[in-house]
């Protein structure tokens, strides 16, 4: 089943209705955080009325601590989704997500709850894709993970021709809470530390 979730049915004070059958979700979010002040005049008065009702509708307590961003927003109706089902989720989401502030509460509800796979950390410098500038990653949820003590990770690398994916190693979710109980980062670890062959 291929069903499209758009913006305006995530902010929707009743979600939309999905199987529960569901084997694998992927997606590619928009990246957009909702901040009025940055808008123009002319947009301004509808982009507080979109956040304000993101907000007031209760739906996503992970994502509107701070500032609002729409990948947020859709990873954590993702996670909802998860949350009710055996199944896995792919999502292109940008790097910042591994140790923003803004994005704390839902990456600690998915390291505590076991959900991470897998991620694949993608430099700015790759430009995987065009008109790209940002360093993004590619995470792998799975709900029917969660005895598992790690999830794998991987850089990509390039040379001059062609992209390479770097050395799989685990991250450890207790090493992940030891070394930063505050902010649960991830990032940190990709390159760094924990390299067990997996």
């Amino acid at each position: 089943i291929i069903q499209p979730i758009n913006e305006m049915s995530i902010i929707k004070e009743s979600y939309i209705s999905l199987p529960k059958n569901i084997n694998y979700i992927r997606t590619n979010h928009p990246y957009q955080c909702l901040k009025p002040a940055k808008s123009t005049n002319k947009h301004k008065q509808q982009a507080f009325i979109y956040l304000n009702k993101v907000k007031k509708s209760g739906n996503y307590p992970l994502s509107t601590t701070r500032a609002i961003d729409l990948y947020r927003i859709f990873m954590e109706r993702i996670y909802q989704i998860l949350s009710d089902t055996s199944a896995k989720a792919g999502m292109i989401i940008p790097k910042s997500f591994s140790n923003d502030l803004s994005a704390k509460p839902l990456r600690e509800k998915l390291i505590s709850d076991k959900l991470i796979q897998e991620i694949i950390f993608i430099p700015e410098k790759i430009k995987l894709f065009d008109n790209v500038t940002q360093s993004f990653i590619i995470i792998v949820l799975n709900s029917s993970n969660k005895s598992t003590k790690g999830f794998k990770t991987v850089t990509m690398k390039s040379n001059v021709k062609k992209i390479l994916m770097g050395k799989t190693s685990v991250s450890k979710y207790d090493d992940i809470i030891s070394l930063f109980p505050d902010q649960k980062n991830i990032v940190d670890l990709c390159c760094l530390l924990y390299t067990s062959d997996a």
